[in-house]
């Protein structure tokens, strides 16, 4: 039988897909994608199974399970404004046409030569070998469970130890809270003790320490992942000597509670360790490339995979024996796995940050490899608790910067950066960290200080020199960003970074036919880019063509997001129609804006836009009277928010301030956009709301100061932009 998705035929023999006389020819992953959504039929499936079942253990990023989900949509798709894969936000991706098989064609259309080179689909699995294979693991279970309850270690009627279930707030399913209570029992009677509650994790290993310097197992339910979390801590102060995670589904039946809860307490009675030295330290802290992995993963593929080379060179030169060798690759493994750079399946990653913590109990390292997997698991605040009372070294400081900024700490982290900074300052994602907590913060005029020293480093990544960049472009400095990028040219790659800020550059500059050359280079490599409709808003604004891009984003949607809708596109969008008094066609698709996915705006920006939009809708519609209820919840949050590089945020800020009835406010917000935004600034005197703040003098100076610096700034604007293209044309070629 063949199969049919939508009204594609799938070829398994050349990975192709066929409609009438069009045939596309898919590369391996993409048809491999399609295959698991074949097998899947209807399901949400997460990046992670993705990842797992397309390329297995292989070297994979998110990118690259972006690229090939969109290399499908356009095969599946093309123009025909069909939508086959719909993206769900945080969810995952799920097919949505429906899925047939029909007959092959006859026997005699068939040549013989073909049938004999036909090989059996991967994805399926004959019957026969299936019920084989499940009546094998069956003996298997049976065997080991029999094994285990009849060498059952024969435990003292009072436990050596202390057993605490830490309580989950998540509302969850009550089969799921049954299968938890009936695990938690199993252990409890295995160990002779009831158990203590604890009602978070905040000071966990301080509560841990008061029990004294017994072993203490830590049972805690992970309902998002639909398991349970095993930690065995040991001595005081408490340090955590084995971890597990259990699916649930593995404690339905009692064979499979008694093999999970067995090997469990076979580890509590006895843990191994054991107190060498792993060599870590010496690899994380000496090693360049180590310390440049976190900025070099975003979007450096050439960069980043001649790092890990030069990793694995140092590992294998460096390490004293096979053993040392195996727990650097181990915790490079985890680290790997923190900074979204590879995947790797569970099993692998806890094999791996068990034996080094076995091996190396009394090691930093091995705890903070077992703080990178617990990070991954939504359980960043265990993570920290691990790390926090530890000796501090550049990297261990670092590390817990990331973690305040997983819990939003902001002022935390910016500390622990900051402190790592003055240790040492070739700490290269470290200082990444540190200069864009700087520039997140309000104390981002002390990057003045830093950036002349920009002149004589050397960085393996290019997103530092980008941050300061942004802090130039957010201080309007226009001739010395422009200066950065002509004198960093040679290191920065041709590649989504640098075009995106060349096309914002000339964009922002007046420059619209070079910003639209730039964006087609963008939309090459990532049509799906923030910057695309951000960069088309700001040209149709500045041309006063408003009333298309409206219709623009309903395009860009449906060819090239698909299902997929982004907050701050759809925020413009809606703020375009409200400037032309389109306020009832917002209103009918605001409820858009409540699931779409933030692409780099926080939660609390989303927040403040959707009450203007709001506020706006009932002004044009004669309800003043409802907008001191609409906006007065978002005040302090509106005077509290931190401003970036791109005008948008001072728009909607403006907006509120302007619907509130406070001008003063809005006239500071206007300003500092005219600022950093020459075109916009010049472009907001098309949008009624903001006519009255228009108006006034110091806005009517900061649109004279942005005529002037796009005047002023064309000539260096050209040539750097002759200089840029032929770096690229070359490195193309």
């Amino acid at each position: 039988m063949n199969t049919r998705v939508g009204k594609w035929l799938i070829d398994e023999q050349s990975h192709s897909i066929t409609h009438g006389d069009v045939t596309i020819p898919l590369n391996l992953a993409a048809f491999k994608l399609l295959q698991l959504f074949i097998a899947t039929p209807g399901e949400i499936i997460p990046l992670a199974k993705i990842k797992e079942q397309i390329w297995e253990t292989e070297f994979t990023t998110d990118n690259l399970v972006y690229q090939t989900i969109r290399a499908l949509r356009k095969a599946l798709e093309g123009d025909s404004g069909e939508s086959y894969i719909k993206t769900v936000p945080r969810h995952g991706y799920q097919l949505l046409v429906s899925i047939e098989t029909c007959s092959p064609p006859p026997e005699s259309l068939v040549e013989k030569t073909d049938k004999a080179n036909i090989r059996p689909e991967k994805a399926t699995f004959p019957m026969r070998r299936r019920v084989f294979a499940l009546a094998i693991s069956g003996l298997l279970l049976l065997v080991l469970v029999t094994t285990f309850w009849f060498n059952k270690p024969d435990i003292a009627a009072n436990a050596d130890g202390h057993l605490i279930f830490v309580e989950h707030k998540l509302e969850v399913a009550e089969q799921e809270n049954q299968i938890l209570r009936r695990y938690q029992s199993s252990i409890a009677k295995d160990l002779n003790t009831p158990g203590t509650k604890l009602a978070a994790n905040t000071a966990l290993l301080t509560k841990l320490d008061q029990l004294g310097d017994t072993k203490k197992l830590v049972i805690k339910l992970l309902p998002k992942k639909k398991a349970v979390l095993n930690l065995l801590f040991v001595g005081k102060p408490s340090r955590l000597a084995h971890l597990s995670i259990q699916p649930l589904s593995k404690l339905v039946d009692a064979q499979g509670l008694a093999a999970v809860s067995g090997e469990l307490l076979e580890v509590f009675h006895e843990p191994a360790l054991k107190q060498d030295n792993s060599g870590i330290a010496e690899l994380v802290n000496g090693n360049r490339q180590v310390k440049a992995l976190a900025s070099l993963s975003f979007d450096q593929p050439q960069p980043l995979a001649q790092a890990r080379r030069l990793i694995n060179e140092d590992i294998e030169k460096n390490s004293l024996n096979e053993q040392q060798k195996k727990a650097k690759y181990y915790f490079m493994d985890a680290l790997y796995a923190f900074y979204r750079i590879e995947y790797f399946q569970d099993q692998h990653l806890s094999q791996g940050i068990n034996h080094l913590l076995s091996h190396y109990n009394q090691s930093s390292y091995s705890l903070m490899a077992a703080a990178f997997y617990l990070a991954n698991q939504d359980n960043v605040d265990i993570a920290f608790e691990l790390l926090k009372n530890l000796d501090q070294d550049p990297f261990i400081t670092f590390i817990q910067g990331l973690f305040h900024l997983e819990l939003d700490e902001e002022l935390p982290a910016l500390k622990h950066f900051e402190k790592g900074y003055h240790r040492d300052k070739y700490f290269e994602d470290n200082s990444y960290f540190y200069f864009k907590s700087l520039i997140l913060s309000k104390r981002r005029q002390e990057l003045a200080a830093i950036y002349p020293g920009l002149e004589h480093e050397n960085y393996l990544s290019t997103n530092i020199y980008y941050v300061f960049y942004d802090w130039l472009m957010i201080n309007g400095n226009y001739t010395e960003a422009m200066n950065l990028l002509a004198r960093f040219s040679g290191q920065l790659l041709c590649n989504n970074d640098l075009y995106g800020n060349m096309a914002l550059l000339n964009n922002s500059l007046q420059a619209f036919n070079a910003a639209d050359t730039w964006q087609q280079q963008l939309a090459a490599v990532d049509n799906r880019d923030w910057r695309i409709p951000w960069l088309t808003y700001v040209e149709m604004l500045n041309q006063n063509k408003l009333s298309a891009y409206a219709p623009w984003y309903a395009g860009y949607r449906r060819s090239i997001l698909g299902e997929d809708t982004f907050a701050d596109p759809l925020i413009l969008s809606f703020f375009a129609q409200l400037a032309l008094g389109e306020y009832k066609e917002v209103s009918h698709a605001l409820p858009l804006l409540a699931s779409a996915e933030a692409s780099f705006n926080s939660i609390t920006f989303i927040e403040i836009a959707t009450a203007v939009i709001n506020a706006d809708i009932a002004r044009q519609a004669g309800k003043n009277e409802n907008l001191v209820r609409i906006l007065a919840p978002m005040k302090e949050q509106a005077l509290a928010l931190q401003w970036d590089e791109l005008a948008f945020i001072n728009q909607v800020l403006a907006s509120y301030f302007t619907l509130n009835r406070d001008l003063t406010r809005a006239e500071v917000h206007l300003v500092d956009g005219c600022h950093k935004n020459p075109a916009i600034c010049l472009g907001w005197q098309n949008i009624p709301l903001l006519s009255p703040v228009m108006q006034t003098d110091k806005l009517q100076q900061a649109q004279a100061r942005a005529k002037q610096l796009i005047h002023q700034s064309r000539e260096q604007l050209d040539k750097l932009n002759r200089q840029i293209t032929g770096q690229c044309t070359i490195a193309d070629a």
